[in-house]
């Protein structure tokens, strides 16, 4: 075992990876690479045995992942959250051309989860390679796609559709910090981690000033506000029959604010202050 080398990258997998598809991967990349294969390549198939044999083994993969995740301490997880073209040249290509021929939205599903992650579209990939379960192939990049969110970013719903939204917007160095303020700080304070990942990023700042435009000369309407509420990573909710009452969510804080008025000068004095 050799913890410099990166056993997943190899088999194309993230380090979340369960047994099922470290085998799935190990065969799918068998048929093809085996010297016994017209495709055949020795010197690639014995990586692939190598990396196969330690992470196929509970106890080796254990120690392996310890070790692995020692030497990245303060970024434990540097290449994994990459997206980009898979750098093992053709490692499915003939199979997976033939699959595409029957499922010509394979090609689509591969892209979008390789907006992700290659190692996420290579798992895809190898997965279906395997199994031969093409006819459940929107469940399985979806199940896919939903376990890498939530290792990455947690489980909060509005975390996981935030990241969502930056990864497919190719917004990777805003999903990278995102990814960086859960594995330090968890994700139990969601509206101040978004808030504050989306003043950074100046990913509020025109409809924003649009919007605070508006509330300064009075012409803002009860929806601006709330959309206002929204950008900076809360929410307003109308809780009343003529939608005269709102419940406000901001940071860690939550309270029942009664009318425009109101809902305008907590703004002012709550969101705006704190910006400045």
């Amino acid at each position: 075992m050799n913890p410099e080398k990166d056993y997943y990258a190899i088999l194309g997998l993230l380090p979340s990876a369960e047994a099922f598809l470290v085998r799935a991967a190990y065969k799918a990349l068998s048929q093809k690479y085996h010297p016994d294969k017209s495709s055949g390549d020795a010197s690639r198939m014995t990586e692939i045995n190598e990396a196969y044999n330690v992470l196929s083994d509970p106890s080796l993969r254990a120690k392996y992942d310890s070790a692995r995740n020692e030497r990245y301490r303060d970024n434990p997880t540097p290449n994994d959250f990459d997206s980009g073209q898979d750098p093992r040249p053709d490692s499915f290509s003939s199979d997976w051309i033939t699959a595409e021929k029957f499922y010509p939205d394979l090609t689509l599903t591969v892209k979008h989860l390789r907006k992700f992650s290659w190692r996420l579209s290579s798992s895809y990939q190898a997965l279906l390679l395997e199994t031969k379960e093409f006819q459940n192939r929107s469940q399985i990049a979806k199940h896919l796609e939903d376990g890498f969110l939530k290792q990455y970013f947690g489980r909060n719903e509005n975390v996981v559709n935030f990241a969502r939204d930056l990864v497919l917007s190719g917004n990777k160095a805003a999903a990278k910090d995102l990814n960086n303020a859960i594995r330090v700080v968890g994700d139990a304070d969601a509206n101040r981690i978004i808030s504050t990942v989306k003043q950074i990023h100046g990913l509020t700042l025109d409809r924003a000033d649009q919007l605070t435009k508006l509330l300064k000369t009075d012409t803002a309407t009860i929806n601006d506000l709330c959309e206002l509420v929204e950008l900076f990573g809360g929410s307003a909710k109308p809780d009343g029959v003529f939608n005269n009452r709102f419940i406000v969510t901001y940071q860690s804080s939550k309270l029942s604010v009664n009318g425009y008025i109101e809902l305008k000068n907590w703004i002012t004095s709550n969101i705006f202050q704190n910006l400045e």
